[in-house]
C-alpha cells in the first residue's frame, strides 16, 4: 500500500476546511464578533495547536496506526466498538450535511433553475470513482490544487482590498475578547476535522505531526483570518451577518479584466473542488471506520453504498436551505464536533498515560 506523508495529511486537511470556512465563517463571525470577529481564527489557532500536541502524544510511541487501535489501547475493546460507531454516525451525518450543502450553494449562487438533485449525483458519481483509487491519489491531487487555490484566492484578495472600510474592522479592543472567543468556538470545532484523518492511520507513513505542524498552523489562521477582514471589511458586519454566502457577496463587488466580467465563476470552481476534497476524504474515512467495526479485509466495495446512501441521506438531511443553515451552524453540531474532535482525544491520552498504553 502505498502510503501518504504527514505533509500531505496537512494540505489535504487545510483544503477539506476550505468549504466550510467560506461558508460559515464569515457570516458566524460577523454575527457574533461584529468588527472584532477577524481576529477569532487566531485566537482559534491556540485550539488547533492543542489538538494536534494531543494527537502527537496518542502517535508518538508507534504502538498505534489508527485512532481505532488507540481507542482499543486506551479504553478497551469493548467501549472502542460502541465509541467508533458513534464516530461513524456522526462523521457520515458531516458527509450528508457537505454533500447538500455543495448542491444547494451551487443552485443558489449560479443555476438557480436546476434541480439539486442533479449536482448530488453529478458529484456523488466523481467522488466514488476517486474514493476507488488509493488516497495518495487524492494527496497528490491536493499538492496541486492547494498550489492553483494559493494564487486564485492572492488575486481574490488583492483585488478586494480597493472595496475595504476600515470602520468595518476597527478599532478592535480589549472589549472584543469575549465576542472574538465566542466567535473562534466554530472554527476550532472545524479544524477540530485534523482527528478524523487519524482513522485513516494505515494509509499514512508513521505520523509524525509535529513537522509542518507550525507551517500548517499558520497558513490556515492567516488565511482564514485574512478571507474573515476582506469579506467583513466589504460588506460590513451587519450585511455579512445577514447573507447565506457572503464570500459570494463579496466578490461581486470586484470588476476585473475585460474577458471576465467577475471573478466569482472562477471562485465557484475552485469551491466545488474544495467540496470535491472534502466528500471524497469523508468517503475515505466512513469506509475505513465501517472496515475497522465489522473486520473486514477490504474497504473499496464500500463505496458505492456510502455514495447511494449519500444521495438519498442528503435530501432527507434538510427539507431546505434554511434548515441545512440551522443544522450547520447549531451549537449543539459544533459542541458534537468538539466532543468527538477534541475531548475524546483527550480523554483517551489521559487515560492512556495512566495505564502506560501509550
Amino acid at each position: 500500500m502505498q502510503k501518504i506523508s504527514t505533509r500531505q495529511v496537512y494540505i489535504m486537511f487545510i483544503l477539506t476546511t476550505l468549504s466550510p470556512a467560506i461558508a460559515l465563517f464569515p457570516s458566524f463571525v460577523a454575527r457574533h464578533g461584529s468588527a472584532a470577529g477577524w481576529i477569532a481564527p487566531i485566537a482559534a489557532s491556540v485550539g488547533l495547536i492543542a489538538v494536534i500536541a494531543v494527537l502527537h502524544g496518542l502517535f508518538k510511541s508507534g504502538r498505534f496506526a489508527d485512532l481505532h487501535g488507540v481507542f482499543g489501547g486506551t479504553f478497551g475493546k469493548w467501549s472502542a466498538k460502541p465509541l467508533l460507531t458513534v464516530y461513524l454516525l456522526w462523521t457520515f451525518a458531516l458527509f450528508l450535511l457537505y454533500v447538500r450543502y455543495y448542491a444547494e450553494r451551487i443552485v443558489a449562487s449560479m443555476f438557480t433553475s436546476v434541480n439539486p438533485d442533479f449536482f448530488i449525483i453529478s458529484m456523488l458519481i466523481v467522488v466514488f470513482f476517486a474514493s476507488r483509487a488509493k488516497l495518495s491519489a487524492i494527496a497528490r491531487f491536493s499538492e496541486v490544487a492547494i498550489l492553483v487555490f494559493a494564487v486564485i484566492f492572492a488575486v481574490f484578495f488583492v483585488s478586494l482590498i480597493p472595496t475595504l472600510r476600515a470602520i468595518h474592522v476597527l478599532p478592535v479592543t480589549h472589549y472584543d475578547a469575549v465576542p472574538v472567543l465566542r466567535s473562534a468556538y466554530p472554527i476550532v470545532s472545524v479544524w477540530g476535522f485534523i482527528t478524523l484523518f487519524f482513522f485513516l492511520g494505515e494509509h499514512i507513513e508513521k505520523p509524525d505531526l509535529k513537522s509542518f505542524a507550525k507551517k500548517a498552523v499558520l497558513i490556515l489562521s492567516v488565511a482564514t483570518a485574512l478571507m474573515i477582514f476582506l469579506v467583513v471589511g466589504s460588506l460590513g458586519p451587519d450585511t455579512a451577518a445577514r447573507m447565506p454566502w457572503p464570500f459570494f457577496s463579496a466578490a461581486k463587488l470586484i470588476d476585473i479584466m475585460q474577458s471576465f466580467d467577475r471573478l466569482e465563476a472562477v471562485l465557484s470552481s475552485i469551491w466545488v473542488i474544495a467540496d470535491f476534497i472534502l466528500i471524497t476524504v469523508f468517503v475515505f474515512i466512513i469506509t475505513n471506520i465501517v472496515k475497522k467495526l465489522f473486520n473486514l479485509r477490504e474497504s473499496r466495495y464500500l463505496t458505492g453504498p456510502v455514495a447511494m446512501l449519500g444521495y438519498a441521506g442528503s435530501l432527507l438531511l434538510a427539507a431546505n436551505t434554511r434548515e441545512l443553515e440551522l443544522f450547520a451552524a447549531s451549537s449543539t453540531t459544533h459542541a458534537v464536533n468538539l466532543v468527538l474532535c477534541v475531548g475524546v482525544p483527550v480523554l483517551a491520552l489521559a487515560i492512556g498515560k495512566m495505564r502506560r498504553a501509550l
